[in-house]
């Protein structure tokens, strides 16, 4: 059921984007691209483990070493694609 409350928007978004009733924001596309990630893993195994700390979630994991670097990544090649590289400053 916790899954089930992220993935349904998600797919609902997904939905209406392709019927062209709306454009999905680069986050939701990336956690659609990540989804397979998080079916891996039984939400309840942190608890099951002793873990109390959100942090070490396996679904948290995902997000932070996935989602957010994948969107990381995106910024740092779209800043790359912006540098005049023929015009930087002489080293000193």
């Amino acid at each position: 059921m916790a899954f089930t409350s992220s993935l349904f928007p998600l797919l609902v978004k997904q939905r209406l984007a392709r019927d062209g009733f709306l454009r999905m924001a680069e986050n939701d596309e990336i956690e659609l691209a990540w989804i397979e990630a998080y079916l891996m893993h039984d939400p309840f195994e942190s608890a099951a483990n002793g873990r109390r700390q959100p942090h070490e979630h396996p679904w948290s994991r995902i997000y932070s070493e996935n989602v957010i670097g994948e969107k990381l990544r995106r910024r740092l090649e779209e800043q790359m694609r912006g540098i005049d590289w023929n015009n930087l400053p002489e080293g000193g």
